[in-house]
Parts: C-alpha cells; sequence; structure tokens
C-alpha cells in the first residue's frame, strides 16, 4: 500500500486516505475531490516529486526545513472502504496504526501532500493514513468550515470504531493539526 510505485514522472509515494468529500467531474487528479459534504470514499493518492536542485544545497545546510522538491498530487485510485482496511491491516505488520486528520484551509491535495511529508518524517511506511473532512475552499467561511467539521464527528467516530475493531483500542494513534484536535475533542466528549 506504501511502496513506490514507478510513473512517467519518477517514482510515486502513496498515502492511503479516508475522506468525506464528495467527487467532482475534473479530470485533475488534484481536483478530484471538492469540499462538499459526501459519503465516505476510500483509496490511496499517489504522489509525484520534482526535485529543486537549485536548492537542494542550501536545504541541507539551513536549521530549519526548505522543501527541495515540489510534491503534487498524480493520480487518485479508488477503493472500497473494506479493502482500504484489509490493505491497513496487511502493510501495518503488527505495528499501531496511525490516522492524521488536517485541519481549516486544507484541500484534499494539501492534505495528501503533508501527509506524505509526515509519514515519511515519522519513518511511518504501511500504517499511515488520511482522513479528510470537507472544506469549501475559501479562507473566510470559517463558519461554515466549522459545521463541516461537526458534521465529520460521527463518521469519523465510526471510522475510529472501525480502527478499534481491527487493530485494538490501545493500538491505534490519532494525529490531528489545527481544526483536526477539535473533531477529536468531539469524539472523546461524545464518549463520556
Amino acid at each position: 500500500m506504501d511502496k513506490e510505485i514507478a510513473s512517467e514522472n519518477g517514482p510515486l509515494r502513496t498515502i492511503p486516505f479516508l475522506t468525506l468529500r464528495n467527487k467532482t467531474a475534473s479530470e485533475k487528479a488534484s481536483e478530484f475531490f471538492g469540499g462538499e459534504r459526501d459519503t465516505l470514499h476510500a483509496g490511496i493518492c499517489e504522489l509525484a516529486r520534482t526535485p529543486i536542485d537549485s536548492l537542494k544545497s542550501i536545504s541541507e545546510k539551513a536549521p530549519f526545513h526548505i522543501p527541495d522538491e515540489i510534491v503534487k498530487v498524480d493520480a487518485i485510485r479508488e477503493s472500497s472502504v473494506e479493502d482500504f482496511w484489509q490493505r491497513m491491516e496487511s502493510t501495518a505488520n503488527g505495528l499501531a496504526p496511525v490516522l492524521y486528520t488536517h485541519g481549516f484551509y486544507i484541500s484534499f491535495e494539501g492534505g495528501c501532500r503533508r501527509s506524505l511529508l509526515l509519514k515519511e518524517s515519522l519513518g511511518m511506511e504501511g500504517r499511515f493514513a488520511l482522513f479528510s473532512w470537507p472544506f469549501d475552499g475559501a479562507i473566510t467561511n470559517y463558519t461554515h468550515d466549522e459545521a463541516d467539521l461537526y458534521w465529520s464527528v460521527d463518521p469519523l467516530r465510526e471510522v475510529l470504531a472501525d480502527m478499534f475493531d481491527r487493530f485494538g483500542k490501545s493500538q491505534v494513534n490519532i494525529v490531528a493539526h489545527s481544526q483536526g484536535p477539535v473533531c477529536c475533542a468531539e469524539l472523546v466528549d461524545s464518549r463520556s
């Protein structure tokens, strides 16, 4: 599930995903999912990397992260939710899976890119997945997106219940960013 895939643009990296976003009619992989609410979709996001050779020497010496490549979504491969879980079980190698949920003002493509960087930085091949909730794409619509986030709590609860059933309650990790922790806090509060 997390292996490199060869393409005409070089090796692709993959991020397994679950999303509540709507499918669009766009032929662009980066616009495959929109920002409206929908049922749960699963699959793999394939990302291509293009090195920026002129920044490589600078990024190696900088005391902070300077990107030395461009990462973009190359393809989206859908699967059933059951196939998603079966692949995750087969690639986790007995290690605790990690579910990452993004924050405010993150497109599906942005979520995939951030997930790849986080997964590779933490060395979580085979056991890292993205959960992407709807976001309408306008930074001025915080209230609308907050409503979408709260709408996502029940479906996320079901995703976590699946993870607990398959891996065990003490064998699941959640990473959340920005509004993502709000969603996770709602889950904890609702279980009290």
